[in-house]
């Protein structure tokens, strides 16, 4: 694009066109650019969320095993208990 001179005779008009041509070609840029950035950021967050969902699951996992561990403690404890009671005290 040519920077008209302004001893032509429609340098005003030709200046406003062409800063007005590049100022579009500026928005069109920042939108696309715009776009890409909120398509990255939903990516981001699809992650996030992914990795979050699979964490959990995981915490989930290891509760269970803990819940688990704990019931066999207690059935243990309890056996122990009963055997104990049940058995002959020394005098």
């Amino acid at each position: 694009m040519s920077v008209p001179t302004p001893t032509s005779p429609d340098a005003f008009s030709e200046m406003k066109r062409a800063m007005l041509a590049a100022l579009e070609v500026g928005e069109q840029q920042l939108r696309e650019r715009g776009a890409e950035m909120m398509r990255e950021a939903e990516e981001r967050a699809r992650q996030i969320t992914e990795d979050a969902d699979h964490r959990a699951a995981e915490v989930e996992d290891q509760l269970t095993q803990v819940e688990q561990l704990i019931a066999e403690s207690r059935a243990r404890l309890a056996a122990i208990r009963v055997r104990a009671h049940n058995s002959p005290r020394e005098k």
